[in-house]
C-alpha cells in the first residue's frame, strides 16, 4: 500500500514539475491542463496549485477562471499575499472594482510596502477611469427614471379596482345615476349658454358653471360642454363633480388631458388603483417627450407600495426625476433613527477566518462561550467556569428534523422557515438540493457537469439568497393555488408570489450565466421538481440573470446587534462574583455576518456626502438594520446613503459609480470638489502655465483660478462639503 502511495505521490510531483516547466516556457494552455489534472487527482485543494493555475488563466486572458481559482485559494488561506494580489488582478479585469480594492488592501495589511500591489492599485484606478474623460464631464440633464419603469398592473389590482369603483358609486355617486333625456336637444339654446359660460369664466366661476349646466341640459351629448364644465369644477376645487363629468365622457373620446386630470382627482380621493388606470391611459395617449402622466403614475404607485412600510417613521418614499427616494416628513436630529427595516430574504455570509454559528432564518447569533473565550476557557478557575456555565445563554442549535443541514435558534424559526421556503430546498424532500449545501460547504466549488473540479458558484454573496427567493416564490404560489382550490398554479398565482420582489431594481453589465455557466444547471435541477404536484418552476436564463442582479444591486450586510455575549454581560452584572471575569471580557464579540434585501432601505439613493448611515438593528424583534441620521436632516430633505468609499478621489468615485450602477454622481461633493489642479473647480478655466491653481486650504480638494471664483464656489455650496468627514460604504 505504501508503495502505491509513493507511486501516486511521484506522479503528482511530476504533474506539478511538468506544469512549472510548461509555464516557464510560456506554454500556458498545456501548463493549465497539467495543473487541472493535478487538482482533479487530489481530494483536498492545494492553494499553491490553485494559484499556479490561476496564473495560467491570467496569461490566457481567462480572467473569470483566474478569479475563481485565486478566490478559492484566498478562502483556504486568507493570509496568502500571492492570493490577495491575484484576486485583485483578476477582479480588476472583470470590473469587480470593490472586490479588487478589498483584496489589494488585504495584501497591504500583510506587506504594507509591496510594490506589486502599489502598481496594481494604479492599474485599478486606470481601469475605473477608462472612458471617464469622454463621458464623465457632461451633466446628466436628460436622464429620467420614469422611462425605465413599468406600468404593469400588480396581481390582484383588478379586484382592488372593482372595490374602488364600488366606493365611487356608493360614496360619490360616480357614474351619475341622473337620467338624461337625449331626445330634448336644443343646440342653439345650448350654444348661447355655453358662450355666456366662456365670458363669465374669469369673472364669476359659479355663474359660468351654472350657464354650462344649462348648455348641457339643452344638449346632453355635447362633449365639449361636458369637458368645459369639468375644467371649471376643477378650478373651483369641486373635484368630485369634475370627475363625474369626465367619467361621463366616453373612453374613446377622452384625450390625454382628461385622463390625466381624472387621475389627479382619483389620486386626491386616495383611490390609487383607479388613479393608476387613468394615468396609464394618459401615458399611452401623451406625445413623445411628455412624461407628466408617466411620472404621476409612478408617484401613485410608489406611495401605495411604500406608505405602509414608512408608517410610524418620519420619512416617506417619493418618485422624482431620478426615481424613488426617501424623504424626511419632519426634522430628524443627528443620531436619531430615521427608520428600521427587515429583510425579505437573507443568507449567511461565509467568513473563512472565523465561523460563528447563527440561525439561518432570523440571523440571531449562536455564539458559544468556547468561541468567545477560546483557550482562556481552559485556564479559568472552577468558579469562573461556573459563572460561564450559569450565565452564558444556551445556544444549542435546533436542526431541521429531516435534513440536519440547517440550524435554527428556536423551534419557532424552524417551523416558520419550513412553511415559508425550506421544505422546497430540504435535501430529505428534494435530494437535488444537496448540491446547494455541498457548494456552501466548499466555498462554491464542486464537480461540474463536465466532470471537472472547479468553481460553480462565483457570486460575491451566498447562493442561498437566490435559492431562498425561488423557494419562497414556489411556496407562496402553492399556498395561493390551494386557497383557490386549483390543481395547478396559474399565471396569476405566480405573479402574486413574485410581487414582493418587484420592488427591487436590477442592473448589470455582463451576463451572470457567462460568469458562472455551471450554476444554472444546478438551480434547474433543484427547482425542476419542487415536490409539490401542480407547482412547476423553471429557472430560465432571464430569471437567473434578473434575480442575480436584483441581489447584487440591493443586498446590505448586517448582523444581530445583540449576541449571546451581550446576554452574558447583562446576567453577569447581577452577580457579585462577576468582577473576576472582567479580565476575560476585553475583546468585542465576533459577529455572524448576513446579507439581506431590505425593501425600504433599497429606496435610499447615493450621495458621496451621505446624511444617513446603516447600522445593525432590530425590526419586529429580529435582526435588521437601523438607518441613522449622520447630521441634522430638515423636513423635505432626501435621505442619502453611500454606495462606495467616499474617501476616494472625485474622478475615481464618479467613474466607479457609473461602471457599477450606471449613473454619474452629481451630489454636492462631486459638484464642488475638483479633480485637476490645473483646472478651476468653479469656472473650468485652464491654467495657462504648468503651475497648479491654489487649492482650498481646508479640504485641499478644490482649485481656483481667482479669489472671486473661490468665494463664489463657497457661497454656491463648497462650504457645505468642505472638510466634511468622509465615510466608507454604509
Amino acid at each position: 500500500m505504501g508503495e502505491l502511495d509513493t507511486k501516486a505521490e511521484i506522479e503528482l510531483r511530476k504533474l506539478e514539475n511538468d506544469g512549472q516547466i510548461l509555464f516557464e516556457n510560456q506554454n500556458y494552455e498545456e501548463a493549465r491542463e497539467k495543473y487541472s489534472a493535478l487538482i482533479a487527482a487530489t481530494d483536498v485543494e492545494d492553494p499553491h496549485i490553485l494559484l499556479k493555475r490561476a496564473r495560467c488563466h491570467m496569461n490566457l486572458n481567462d480572467y473569470q477562471s483566474a478569479y475563481a481559482d485565486a478566490k478559492h485559494a484566498y478562502k483556504i488561506n486568507p493570509k496568502s499575499l500571492e492570493a490577495c494580489i491575484l484576486c485583485g488582478q483578476a477582479s480588476t479585469q472583470i470590473l469587480l472594482f470593490e472586490e479588487a480594492l478589498n483584496y489589494f488592501n488585504d495584501g497591504l495589511k500583510i506587506d504594507p510596502k509591496n510594490k506589486t500591489i502599489t502598481l496594481n492599485l494604479k492599474n485599478l484606478h486606470s481601469k475605473i477611469l477608462s472612458d471617464y474623460n469622454e463621458k464623465g464631464k457632461g451633466a446628466e440633464t436628460t436622464y429620467s427614471a420614469v422611462k425605465f419603469c413599468t406600468q404593469d398592473p400588480y396581481p390582484g389590482d383588478s379586484d382592488l379596482l372593482n372595490l374602488e369603483y364600488e366606493i365611487l358609486a356608493k360614496k360619490y355617486k360616480i357614474p351619475s345615476e341622473d337620467k338624461v333625456n337625449f331626445d330634448a336637444v336644443n343646440k342653439e339654446e345650448a350654444a348661447k349658454h355655453a358662450a355666456l359660460a366662456f365670458r363669465l369664466r374669469n369673472q364669476d366661476l359659479s355663474s359660468a358653471i351654472h350657464q354650462c349646466t344649462l348648455a348641457l341640459s339643452n344638449e346632453p351629448p355635447n362633449l365639449i360642454y361636458r369637458q368645459l364644465r369639468a375644467d371649471m369644477y376643477l378650478e373651483k376645487g369641486d373635484h368630485v363633480k369634475a370627475l363625474s363629468d369626465m367619467w361621463a365622457i366616453p373612453k374613446q373620446n377622452r384625450g390625454p388631458d382628461i385622463w390625466k386630470a381624472g387621475g389627479k382627482v382619483l389620486m386626491s380621493l386616495e383611490l390609487p388603483i383607479s388613479a393608476e388606470f387613468w394615468f396609464r391611459r394618459a401615458t399611452k395617449l401623451s406625445k413623445e417627450g411628455d412624461d407628466e402622466a408617466a411620472m404621476l403614475f409612478q408617484q401613485v404607485r410608489v406611495d401605495r407600495l411604500y406608505r405602509p412600510l414608512t408608517a410610524g417613521y418620519p420619512v416617506k418614499v417619493e418618485f422624482k426625476q431620478f426615481g424613488r427616494g426617501v424623504y424626511a416628513t419632519e426634522d430628524i436630529k443627528e443620531g436619531d433613527i430615521a427608520f428600521v427595516d427587515s429583510p425579505v430574504v437573507r443568507a449567511m455570509i461565509s467568513n473563512p477566518e472565523h465561523k460563528i454559528e447563527a440561525c439561518s432564518h432570523c440571523a440571531r447569533s449562536l455564539l458559544t462561550a468556547a468561541q468567545y473565550f477560546g483557550d482562556a476557557l481552559e485556564t479559568m478557575t472552577e468558579e469562573e467556569k461556573e459563572l460561564v456555565n450559569i450565565h452564558w445563554p444556551d445556544v444549542t442549535p435546533i436542526y431541521c428534523d429531516d435534513c440536519r443541514r440547517v440550524k435554527y435558534c428556536s423551534d419557532d424559526c424552524r417551523l416558520e422557515a419550513w412553511d415559508l421556503y425550506h421544505q422546497i430546498i430540504c435535501p430529505k424532500l428534494n435530494p437535488a438540493s444537496s448540491e446547494l449545501y455541498d457548494l456552501l460547504d466548499n466555498e462554491g466549488w464542486g464537480i461540474r457537469d463536465d466532470g471537472t473540479k472547479g468553481e460553480i458558484w462565483g457570486g460575491h454573496y451566498s447562493l442561498m439568497i437566490l435559492a431562498n427567493i425561488w423557494a419562497s416564490i414556489i411556496m407562496e404560489a402553492k399556498r395561493l393555488m390551494i386557497t383557490d382550490g386549483a390543481t395547478t398554479a396559474t399565471v396569476t398565482h405566480w405573479a402574486k408570489a413574485k410581487a414582493p420582489y418587484r420592488r427591487f431594481i436590477a442592473y448589470g453589465t455582463t451576463s451572470a450565466i457567462s460568469r458562472m455557466p455551471h450554476m444554472l444547471p444546478v438551480f434547474r435541477r433543484v427547482f425542476k421538481n419542487s415536490g409539490h404536484e401542480g407547482v412547476v418552476f423553471n429557472v430560465t436564463e432571464e430569471e437567473f440573470n434578473g434575480r442575480y442582479y436584483q441581489a447584487t444591486c440591493n443586498l446590505q450586510e448586517f448582523s444581530a446587534r445583540s449576541t449571546p455575549y451581550h446576554a452574558f454581560m447583562k446576567k453577569l452584572s447581577t452577580d457579585l462574583r462577576g468582577f473576576q471575569m472582567i479580565k476575560y471580557l476585553e475583546k468585542s464579540p465576533p459577529y455572524a455576518g448576513f446579507c439581506g434585501m431590505f425593501p425600504l432601505h433599497a429606496c435610499l439613493n447615493h450621495s458621496c456626502c451621505n446624511n444617513v448611515e446603516i447600522r445593525d438593528g432590530d425590526c419586529n424583534g429580529t435582526p435588521g438594520v437601523n438607518v441613522v441620521a449622520k447630521r441634522f436632516i430638515k423636513t423635505g430633505e432626501e435621505l442619502f446613503t453611500s454606495y462606495i468609499d467616499n474617501k476616494l478621489s472625485r474622478n475615481i468615485r464618479r467613474a466607479w459609480l457609473y461602471k457599477s450602477f450606471n449613473f454619474w454622481c452629481q451630489c454636492p461633493q462631486c459638484t464642488f470638489e475638483g479633480e485637476d489642479k490645473k483646472e478651476c473647480t468653479n469656472c473650468n478655466a485652464k491654467s495657462e502655465s504648468e503651475k497648479a491653481f491654489p487649492c482650498c486650504s481646508k479640504c485641499k480638494r478644490a482649485w481656483y483660478c481667482s479669489v472671486k471664483c473661490q468665494k463664489e464656489a463657497w457661497r454656491r455650496g463648497h462650504k457645505n462639503i468642505c472638510s466634511k468627514q468622509k465615510s466608507g460604504t454604509a
